[in-house]
């Protein structure tokens, strides 16, 4: 199915509650269209959908605004969206859904989500036996009233290989990538060239005057639940000016390398484990290899690693990480919050 372009070529959904596309076959291709809505959608009136148990649907320059959510993702088997702009949606811009069929793979190119009242890119598995991806290349969240990027596991069922190359998510209204997991777990989630920027502010406009968001919080990246024995590999990237700490690292077995967080936390919070460049409150974690960067004296962080409130048995920051910007050393890290035992504290750069 091809129009003559995304802007030329526009389906308008009539009705509030309904699909304005829905996909229920697969090796279905859907190129150069554009999807507005004249009248405000409630739930179900949603943008596409593709239906689970369909495989390799191909979704080209698309442009979708003004939907419920914007492109939903229900459990297709392999799904490819490349140059895709989705904004002003009630809720999440993308939506990855991972059902019972399990096997699930999207791979997700050069796509815009932004100005949404959700997250720009939600990705939860809640019943799949294996949730596969997605995969991000490309991909920008711009000004969601939420997060830019949200993955969710669950109990026995993991997001295995999650991968985001060159993907960019700024002045989001709570944060900009949080893999959480309360009592779920990933596998190999590969965080690599990952763009954070902008101190989060502002929210989305809306279809009228009566919808209002929060602003001006949330991590650059957090990483919470209950990993279990999975292991997050978080590569390479830039991190700043995010209105509290760069990195929080609230889950066990977190390596993040080669990460440059530069003026994070905002200085006005209270909260002093928001101020920090990265975040530490879950055990076998480690960082090696960064740059923390505090910009300017009596701005942004105030500490580049700070140890949250806590027992921790095995935190590491080795000497590879470096620190610019700081008055004297003991700005760099701070265990005063945290409980450390065994041989914890020598890993730190003192």
């Amino acid at each position: 199915l091809a129009g003559s372009g995304c802007i030329q070529t526009t389906i308008v959904p009539l009705t509030t509650s309904q699909p304005a596309m829905t996909i229920n076959a697969g090796f279905v291709g859907v190129k150069d269209l554009g999807f507005d809505r004249i009248t405000k959608p409630v739930s179900g009136g949603d943008g596409i959908v593709c239906a689970q148990g369909m495989s390799h649907v191909t979704l080209d320059n698309l442009f979708i605004q003004k939907q419920y959510r914007g492109l939903v993702l229900g459990a297709t088997d392999i799904s490819y969206a490349n140059r895709m702009t989705v904004q002003l949606c009630e809720s999440h811009g993308v939506d990855c859904l991972y059902g019972t069929n399990g096997a699930v793979q999207y791979e997700l190119t050069n796509i815009l989500s932004q100005h949404n009242l959700g997250d720009g890119f939600h990705c939860v598995n809640t019943t799949a036996v294996t949730g596969i991806g997605p995969f991000l290349f490309g991909c920008h969240s711009f000004n969601n009233a939420l997060q830019g990027y949200y993955f969710s596991g669950s109990p026995s069922f993991k997001l295995f290989d999650v991968f985001m190359l060159r993907c960019v998510s700024s002045s989001e209204g709570l944060g900009g990538i949080h893999f959480d997991g309360p009592n779920g777990e990933f596998s190999m989630v590969h965080g690599c060239w990952v763009e954070l920027i902008g101190r989060t502010g502002g929210f989305p406009r809306g279809f009228d005057s009566t919808l209002s968001v929060q602003g001006n919080t949330g991590y650059g990246m957090r990483i919470s639940g209950s990993q279990g024995s999975s292991a997050l590999n978080i590569v390479g990237g830039l991190i700043w000016s995010c209105a509290w700490s760069g990195i929080s690292l609230e889950s066990p077995n977190v390596d993040v390398t080669g990460v440059t967080c530069i003026d994070n936390g905002a200085a006005v919070d209270a909260n002093i484990e928001r101020r920090a460049g990265v975040l530490f409150k879950g055990n076998g974690a480690h960082v090696v290899g960064c740059h923390i960067i505090k910009s300017a004296v009596g701005s942004g962080q105030i500490k580049g690693i700070t140890v949250g409130a806590g027992t921790y048995t095995e935190i590491g920051a080795d000497s590879s990480n470096h620190f610019t910007g700081y008055d004297n050393i003991t700005d760099m890290v701070d265990t005063s919050l945290a409980t450390l035992t065994g041989t914890v504290s020598s890993r730190f750069p003192l």
